[in-house]
């Protein structure tokens, strides 16, 4: 533009020389602008309240459209024969030129351009259709995810109000569409149940836990899992003998089998995190056997107790190279195992506290809660 008005004069001079000296300002402002404005208007922050009112200005227009085609019916009447067509030819035709279905350049027909667009549409939106249903599926996914990290965050704080929240939470994430059969997050909800005294209703979550396992497709998450989840059945069971046949159960040939210790020991080699629940297992073992003096077998599970965290130590020194993974809570629970097999073997002393059925603090509830499928209350038990 300014090339172009060198030679003029008068007013078109005064904004050739304006544009010469402020020109590129002024477009790389416009340019700027309208980036900004772009960013705000499908900015992944605002971007749904743009789809939805795109959404509600098509269904507005689709409602318009297929009121003015279907209105076109020829309802059943007299004068009519019985196989008549439904749809008078010239009115719906009117229709359909009206909203421009007869745009086709080689179609010989209105009707035969409306079938063919219409085909090339219903191929179309099905394919909308299937991506909105994945885009769906992965909402429900991030919001089930949301609703389980704020329940651990609750978790992470003390007292009995905030495992509620955090119960709370879990379930919620559990009653998401898809996400009935969560098995990480139905493990967290029976975690919060033991943890607030409802050994019943933990009890149920935890063999829940133990049924989606059977889902799994690896054999050896399968064994891992479950095995877990048979410990802590025993660590809440009421009776403390009944929780000793627990632990020793062999992997068939007893009614609480397959046992969590055979089943562990069925997924060798093991992690550095398998090894301590491991020697978590046979800790708890030898706690059950103190309790009734069966010395041998007490004996026999501290050492592989010891075993088992020694074996956990070996396994971090093996991965030294394993840059960005930090050891440190892993240690210091290979540490600790080691001392309370140590004060076990000793002192004759066990840990009780993390056992809700024979800790010192055990106590009765603090609150009731209400079952996940339903309104009532569950007992309180002792």
């Amino acid at each position: 533009m300014v090339k172009f008005g060198q030679d003029t004069t008068g007013t078109t001079a005064l904004v050739v020389a304006f544009l010469q000296k402020y020109g590129s300002t002024i477009v790389g402002l416009f340019g700027a602008a309208f980036g900004a404005w772009k960013w705000w208007l499908y900015h992944e922050r605002v971007l749904h309240k743009r789809l939805d009112s795109y959404i509600s200005a098509r269904d507005a227009r689709l409602r318009d459209v297929r009121d003015k085609a279907l209105d076109a019916v020829q309802r059943p009447a007299p004068g009519q024969t019985l196989a008549a067509p439904s749809f008078v030819n010239r009115d719906l035709k009117a229709v359909l030129r009206e909203n421009r279905w007869d745009n086709s350049a080689v179609a010989p027909s209105v009707f035969m351009s409306a079938d063919w667009q219409l085909a090339k549409a219903i191929t179309s939106i099905s394919n909308k259709l299937s991506i909105a249903e994945r885009e769906a599926v992965s909402l429900r996914q991030e919001l089930c995810t949301a609703y389980s990290l704020r329940g651990a965050v609750a978790s992470a704080r003390s007292g009995a109000e905030a495992h509620l929240d955090a119960l709370s939470h879990f379930r919620t994430a559990l009653s998401l569409p898809g996400h009935a059969n969560d098995l990480q997050i139905k493990e967290l909800e029976a975690h919060q149940l033991r943890k607030l005294g409802h050994f019943d209703a933990a009890q149920e979550a935890y063999e829940v836990v133990i049924e989606l396992a059977r889902n799994l497709p690896s054999e050896r998450d399968r064994d891992i899992v479950t095995a877990r989840a048979k410990r802590y059945l025993a660590e809440i069971d009421g009776s403390s003998y009944t929780a000793y046949l627990r632990m020793r159960a062999g992997l068939e040939g007893s009614p609480y089998a397959p046992g969590p210790i055979p089943l562990m020991d069925r997924c060798q080699p093991l992690s550095s995190w398998e090894w301590v629940e491991k020697g978590d297992a046979h800790y708890f073992t030898a706690f059950l056997a103190h309790e009734y003096d069966f010395n041998l077998i007490e004996d026999r599970n501290l050492e592989d107790a010891h075993a088992a965290y020694e074996a956990a130590l070996r396994a971090i020194r093996r991965k030294r190279w394993e840059i960005g993974k930090s050891t440190s809570r892993l240690r210091k629970r290979i540490r600790d195992g080691r001392r309370r097999v140590e004060q076990a073997r000793t002192q004759n002393r066990y840990d009780r506290a993390w056992l809700p059925r024979w800790s010192d603090q055990a106590q009765k509830p603090a609150t009731e809660v209400s079952g996940a499928g339903g309104n009532q209350a569950v007992p309180e038990t002792t």
